[in-house]
């Protein structure tokens, strides 16, 4: 594998100088970094790939004398967030300037595949004076890169933001200077909606793309806002169980809004999201079946989504070196829209209330070098009883974990 992986570079390398000896308008810059991060927890957590991306804290489990099992100190130290990558500036095709980007880490595609390669993105883009055609692996159009949250930890503010990378087709239009607007059409690649053991597939058998629109309005000079709209199908079986054919679809809609305030030394930025089985966008939530939908002669029976919220602000100062943030994050589960029927339900953590963090943060720049130390104070109410929509009427302990992580990563 090395000695490939030797190869494939050497190759690379050579097709790259031969490109540039043919046209010197073709320009490849390797970008990524190198990390290295120190982690205590003091309280067990839903989390993944050793620890790396974190949700939220488990539900309590009492011991014989009552004492809180999954109270207890995690310390770990990790590098798997290690990037690489290139950004290709491309000869202009016609009017049309071209971009590339291709972008791998070593976080692996499952918690068996820690430390190995995985691809994040790859794309290209077309651009135009007024309009930008992106086609390739990118992020999520709810990842809108000029309001992401900025915390030390992995994954942006996961889970009360968007971690999602989806490969897609998107159509940037600037209808004004300070106006500009989105259409996308995207299909699962590595982050998929909660399902049966294919959940690779339940996308796929709809036939169907998922559709997102977005706006946004003004510049990350002094004020952004804008608003994302979408709607995705999904096809669980091909069969009920009682052996007919099945081409039942379940439709689900995210609404997202969102806004960044730029000032002289202070960058403000805040998103909420709202919608039906946003679990692709790793958020809490679901679906199942629709109480009293089941056809007693076919099996078929209609499906029901749960609502859920999730919202975000996160503050940091500008200054050359010495910087300090916050990000604050909720969601809650609302419920189905319907009343359901748990003996056909996905979801995840569908039995979580409300979730919530407080993460402070302090870090330092010293050219390409970036260390610092943020305190992430992580909370979870999880539900004891259920409405018929799955709504908690009744809820345990708030359980929480204190996440300390000690961070130095260099760019290049």
């Amino acid at each position: 594998m090395k000695k490939l992986w030797m190869v494939c570079g050497v190759l690379f390398l050579i097709s790259v100088l031969s490109l540039k000896s043919q046209n010197q308008t073709i320009t490849v810059k390797p970008i990524g970094y190198a990390s290295y991060e120190l982690i205590l927890d003091t309280y067990k957590s839903t989390d993944s790939r050793d620890g790396e991306l974190y949700l939220y804290p488990v539900r309590r489990v009492l011991d014989n004398e009552g004492k809180d099992i999954n109270s207890r100190t995690y310390l770990q130290m990790l590098a798997v967030q290690a990037r690489i990558g290139f950004a290709i500036t491309g000869p202009d095709l016609g009017s049309a300037k071209s971009t590339a980007l291709i972008e791998a880490d070593f976080y692996g595609t499952a918690d068996s595949y820690v430390n190995l390669l995985r691809l994040r993105h790859a794309w290209f883009k077309l651009a135009w004076e007024k309009t930008e055609l992106v086609l390739g692996q990118a992020s999520h159009p709810t990842i809108i890169a000029e309001c992401t949250p900025s915390p030390l930890s992995f994954g942006s503010g996961v889970p009360y933001h968007t971690l999602n990378r989806s490969v897609q087709a998107r159509l940037n239009y600037k209808i004004l200077p300070n106006v500009k607007f989105s259409l996308a059409a995207v299909m699962a690649s590595t982050h998929f909606s909660s399902g049966p053991a294919n959940q690779r597939d339940i996308q796929r058998k709809s036939g169907l793309p998922e559709i997102q629109v977005q706006m946004q309005l003004g510049s990350t000079e002094k004020f952004l806002a804008g608003f994302t709209a979408g709607y995705k199908f999904l096809s669980l079986l091909d069969t009920t169980k009682l052996g007919y054919k099945t081409t039942q679809r379940i439709g689900s809609y995210n609404l997202q809004g969102f806004a960044r305030l730029t000032l002289t030394k202070m960058l403000v930025k805040a998103q909420f999201n709202y919608g039906t089985n946003l679990t692709n966008l790793t958020f809490i939530g679901g679906y199942g079946m629709k109480a009293g939908s089941a056809d007693p002669v076919t099996g078929e029976y209609e499906y029901t989504n749960l609502k859920s919220l999730t919202s975000w602000v996160d503050l940091e100062t500008k200054f050359p070196k010495y910087n300090i943030g916050a990000f604050c994050g909720y969601s809650e589960n609302l419920g189905a829209e319907d009343d359901i029927d748990v003996s056909v339900f996905y979801n995840r953590n569908a039995d979580i209330s409300s979730i919530f963090r407080i993460a402070p943060r302090f870090f330092i720049k010293n050219n390409n070098l970036v260390y610092g130390l943020e305190w992430g104070l992580n909370g979870a109410v999880y539900a004891t009883a259920y409405d018929s929509k799955r709504k908690a009427t009744k809820t345990d302990d708030l359980v929480f974990n204190n996440r300390i992580l000690i961070m130095v990563k260099y760019n290049f």
